[in-house]
């Protein structure tokens, strides 16, 4: 995921498929709790709750 200003590109996991050739999405930010907020507070989880690979 690449976010700038109320933009984003998503590449989204398809099963049984490469990350490569999984599609990607270009988002815009055009109201609140739409698709793009929700990636957005995705990803916000996911780095709240990462830790380092190594200590």
């Amino acid at each position: 995921m690449f976010t700038f200003d109320d933009q984003m590109l998503v590449t989204p996991h398809i099963s049984n498929l490469l990350g490569h050739e999984s599609p990607m999405l270009h988002l815009r930010r055009l109201g609140e709790d739409g698709l793009y907020d929700r990636f957005a507070s995705h990803v916000a989880a996911l780095w709240e709750t990462g830790r380092p690979v190594w200590p």
